[in-house]
């Protein structure tokens, strides 16, 4: 069954939302905003659209993380132009902050699972983790993924470098960092680290890009076509690199 990934600005009512883990200022996010349902005020989305790549990557991030079995909350689109760079997160109330160290061990496996997908990602934000009203843990903030920086200062140091190719993102993984990472997690968490984290580089080199078809229409609707292909090109080199480090860890 195919899956509504949009939302109707004129549904909802919007208010400025300060970040919970630094409410006097904006963040690296930009102005949150909080979307309640006009209709069921139970259903609500925190907005991020400060800057033309968060939406797409917010967006791609969760639908990456469902595909690997991880528990994310429902990610959306926007129909309506003002809103078209958009990415609204299904909001959380009463949300609290995850501490490892009180943790059970589910929610600890989740963790690891979480932090390899982190690296596989290339991520470069914060490690902003929660439980939810039934202690399931969640991570917030995942627009800093995918390697994809489309401000105009972004688009203006490319030039001034002789016009690199600012999408060569999709192809440099890092993938020096995946054995360093379960390294440092295993010396800070313990062994019981390892196959969760492991185990999150198998399942990423067994997706079927099939998977993310829907996904990718949904982009297009509000992207131009090459940032969708930049996305779906960034998956496969990231497919294909975890199946390189799953084939060295059982050389070893």
């Amino acid at each position: 069954m195919a899956t509504d990934n949009f939302l109707d600005t004129r549904q909802f009512t919007f208010k400025l939302f300060p970040h919970p883990l630094h409410p006097d200022d904006i963040g690296d996010s930009g102005a949150l905003q909080l979307a309640t349902s006009k209709t069921d005020p139970l259903t609500q989305y925190i907005v991020k659209n400060g800057f033309p790549e968060l939406g797409c990557n917010e967006f791609m991030y969760h639908k990456v993380a469902s595909a690997l079995g991880l528990y994310t909350q429902n990610a959306k689109r926007f129909k309506n132009k003002q809103y078209k760079n958009a990415a609204a997160v299904r909001y959380v109330p009463n949300a609290r902050l995850y501490r490892h160290s009180e943790a059970s061990l589910e929610n600890r496996k989740a963790f690891y699972s979480f932090e390899a997908l982190f690296c596989i990602l290339n991520e470069t934000d914060s490690h902003e983790y929660y439980l939810d009203g039934d202690d399931r843990l969640f991570k917030l903030d995942n627009a800093a993924s995918f390697k994809l920086d489309l401000s105009p200062a972004a688009q203006a140091l490319s030039m001034m470098s002789g016009g690199a190719d600012i999408f060569s993102g999709a192809r440099e993984t890092e993938s020096e960092k995946y054995e360093l990472t379960r390294i440092c997690l295993i010396r800070e968490c313990g062994q019981e680290a390892d196959e969760p984290y492991t185990e999150t580089f198998q399942r990423f080199a067994e997706l079927d890009m099939e998977v993310f078809d829907e996904a990718a229409d949904a982009l297009e609707k509000n992207y131009p076509s090459y940032i969708v292909g930049y996305l779906y090109n960034f998956i496969k080199y990231r497919i294909k690199s975890c199946r390189q480090y799953i084939d060295e860890r059982k050389n070893i």
